[in-house]
């Protein structure tokens, strides 16, 4: 049963994983964005 769901977790990571790289993208771009002001 635990392996099942790490499984699952792992297939969940690697889908959201893009959704996160872009909300990075976005926090980092706030930051330099700020800086500039």
């Amino acid at each position: 049963m635990l392996k099942n769901s790490s499984k699952n977790y792992k297939k969940l990571q690697k889908k959201f994983k893009p959704i996160l790289y872009i909300e990075e993208i976005f926090t980092y771009l706030n930051l330099l964005y700020k800086q500039c002001i």
